[in-house]
């Protein structure tokens, strides 16, 4: 397999800059993820690897050789590199058989070659004895499967995949990400996803990058580094549901202006932000609830309270301030916790998260 390096890459479309002097090192084997919003250029990054774009400034390796920069860029088909992406663009009128076959057929394989190669492909994705089907046949988990493995039957290196289960129903996206892996780990390959859904970059990375909308990463680290030490305020609410409040700093607590008055919140903040303005973040699960409080929690009433299933979503108003929080709902039946618009309980918050107000993470 191969090392995935782009190195000082500008990419611009008349006056719009997409990317400007953007270094990425992806190692080989691995399961790395770019999540950001739509318009990032994250897709521009695919297209540059697999040859369907070329840079206007910077390189593109693949391993020790350089597919692209501004003087060659390497044909697609030279690149050992497979694609798939959102629409899974397989060819009606062909069986399993035939979609996957084809890249196949193109490179002149022999017809006995072209048979194991399929049925390996097919069984990667747990498509084994659907090869006479019609896309017509199938469901839309399983023509993403026949993309799939039309892009493994290749053996590539590089496997791209941009946003391939976004037209995916929530069972199937669930289904196919842990499929994914599974081909991830059978294959070796190199898997670089683009994607938005923050669900499926946490779930399927070895590592993941951050990136905004001018194109910049703000962060690349394991999901759980990112999740639980996110380096700015972007990626913190990037990264699922959060509670922002602008806070003031004071004799080491927080405390936020809400219209004409100020309201003490019950958090010690870190030494470096002492005296100065910034930003409280914290995640609806990581608020605890209790009928019952202590000095340490502050007191909210209930204001709108959603089960969703496996859990209880709430939203609080403490003295103005809106606060979400979770709770798994077994854990919130057992509590007593299934709460009555007007309801009052006492809050606490684990491990609340603190930027200065450039947005930067403080310790």
């Amino acid at each position: 397999m191969a090392d995935l390096k782009l190195q000082q890459i500008k990419k611009a479309f008349g006056d719009h800059i997409i990317l400007d002097r953007f270094d990425l090192h992806i190692r080989s084997g691995e399961c790395f993820t770019i999540i950001g919003p739509s318009g990032c250029g994250k897709t521009i990054i695919l297209r540059l690897i697999a040859g369907f774009e070329t840079p206007d400034a910077g390189e593109v390796l693949i391993g020790e050789t350089k597919v692209a920069d501004t003087h060659h860029a390497l044909p697609p088909e030279e690149r050992k590199i497979g694609v798939v992406f959102q629409d899974y663009a397989v060819w009606p009128h062909k069986t399993v058989y035939g979609n996957v076959a084809y890249p196949l057929e193109i490179a002149g394989v022999t017809k006995s070659d072209i048979a194991k190669r399929v049925h390996d492909a097919l069984a990667l994705v747990n498509l084994d004895g659907y090869e006479m089907r019609f896309p017509y046949q199938l469901s839309g988990g399983q023509q993403q499967r026949v993309a799939l493995a039309r892009a493994l039957v290749m053996r590539p290196e590089i496997l791209l995949l941009d946003e391939p289960l976004t037209n995916l129903d929530a069972n199937l996206r669930e289904e196919m990400r842990f499929e994914i892996k599974e081909i991830q780990k059978a294959t070796g390959a190199t898997i670089l996803y683009v994607t938005h859904d923050q669900e499926v970059a946490m779930a399927l990375s070895d590592r993941l990058a951050v990136m905004d909308e001018a194109g910049r990463i703000h962060q690349i680290d394991t999901p759980e580094i990112i999740y639980t030490h996110p380096i700015d305020i972007f990626v913190f609410k990037f990264l699922g549901i959060s509670n922002i409040i602008s806070i003031k700093v004071s004799e080491h607590f927080a405390s936020a202006k809400i219209e004409d008055k100020t309201v003490e919140l019950p958090f010690v903040a870190p030494s470096s932000m002492e005296g100065k303005e910034g930003i409280l973040g914290f995640r609806p699960m990581d608020v605890q609830i209790e009928r019952k409080g202590n000095s340490a929690d502050f007191p909210a009433i209930a204001t709108r309270v959603t089960i969703l299933g496996p859990i209880v979503d709430y939203l609080f108003d403490f003295q103005g301030i809106p606060i979400r929080a979770q709770a798994l709902t077994d854990d919130a039946l057992a509590a007593d916790l299934i709460l009555e618009p007007g309801e009052k309980v006492f809050l606490s918050v684990l491990e609340p998260k603190w930027f200065n107000s450039e947005g930067v993470a403080q310790q």
